[in-house]
Order: C-alpha cells, then sequence, then structure tokens
C-alpha cells in the first residue's frame, strides 16, 4: 500500500493503486467471525517486522482471532526471524539471519503454545524449520 505507488510516475495512478491496496483483513469484518474450536488451542503470535508499522492490520487479525471461542492467543516482543525477505536464505547471509532471530527463534520454541500464527510465510518457513511448531497464517485460524 506504501511501497507499490513509489514506482509509478503519475501521482494520479500512485494514489488509485494506494487506495486500492487492500488486505484481507480489511475486508472481512470481526462481526462475521463466529467459528468455535472443539477444544482450547494455544498459539503464540509472530507479528512480523515488515508490519510493526502497520498497526491497523495487525490489530485486526488479532481482533478477528480472539473472537474464536476456545482460541488461546499469547504474544512475543520483538520477534525478528531473521529472513527479512530473501535475505536469510542466501548462503552468504544464513549465519548472520540465525544470529538476528536466535534470541526470538528460542522465545518461540520455548513458549508452550501449541503452533505458530504469522501473517509473513517467510517468517512461517523459518518458524517451522528452527522450532519444530506448525506454523498458520492468521487467515486460516480466522475462516478455517
Amino acid at each position: 500500500k506504501k511501497i507499490y505507488p513509489e514506482f509509478l510516475n503519475n501521482d494520479n495512478d500512485r494514489k488509485n493503486l494506494s487506495n486500492n491496496i487492500k488486505d484481507i483483513f480489511d475486508i472481512i469484518e470481526p462481526e462475521d467471525i463466529t467459528r468455535k474450536m472443539n477444544k482450547a488451542y494455544s498459539y503464540v503470535y509472530q507479528l512480523p517486522c515488515h508490519l510493526r508499522g502497520e498497526r491497523n492490520i495487525y490489530e485486526r487479525q488479532i481482533k478477528m482471532m480472539s473472537k474464536i471461542e476456545g482460541l488461546q492467543l499469547s504474544f512475543i516482543n520483538r520477534t525478528c526471524c531473521g529472513q527479512s525477505g530473501m535475505f536469510g536464505f542466501k548462503k552468504d547471509n544464513y549465519e548472520l539471519s540465525m544470529e538476528i532471530a536466535n534470541e526470538n527463534l528460542l522465545k518461540i520454541a520455548n513458549n508452550p503454545a501449541l503452533m505458530v500464527v504469522t501473517p509473513c510465510p517467510t517468517c512461517k518457513l523459518r518458524v517451522e524449520n528452527f522450532c519444530s511448531k506448525k506454523a498458520k497464517h492468521p487467515l486460516e485460524i480466522v475462516l478455517k
């Protein structure tokens, strides 16, 4: 919503694109969430670095997940996974990316939650590989 318009030269095109980019959680209304879990289930929410400044997006995700009966959601502050898009996949960067992520991934691994929820696919991959916990996108939790 903020970055893609920068690639356009025309101000009208920029404004039009920015106004029309939506996150799925901008479309779903919290009142639409009626899901109940068969048993209590605990998740830890991993906030990706690139969404830290997008408070509206992750707050809506959390608000919708909190509407699900039986869902226990915990949070870990400052949980960088070290991936930074493709950075952590590159051989030359892998060791540094793991140093960046190590403390935070250990917090996730040691959290009693059974699963991780994160809106970032690269965080999902890193968490699943390092922590041996399954990770899901918030949409999978909300709409299952």
